[in-house]
């Protein structure tokens, strides 16, 4: 899940621009979700008429992201 909350800039009404920010946290629950899934031959397992394999995946971000942006437009 990613949450995120954006905050606008209107304390002053004769600026060239408008300006926002934004906080947010990407993989707020920490989960390792999958980026790429692989094969591989299992080693383990000895067998002349099939090939077995094992998955394992490939996992990037594991931890809750923090992110601030700021946005503005003329």
């Amino acid at each position: 899940m990613d949450v995120s909350i954006t905050l606008d800039e209107n304390l002053r009404v004769k600026r060239m621009w408008k300006g926002s920010w934004t906080f947010s946290i990407y993989n707020l629950y920490g989960r390792k979700n999958p980026y790429s899934v692989f094969y591989r031959k299992d080693a383990s397992v000895q067998s002349t008429e099939k090939t077995q394999y094992s998955i394992y995946k490939l996992s990037i971000i594991g931890v809750p992201v923090p992110s601030i942006t700021y946005n503005f437009k003329f």
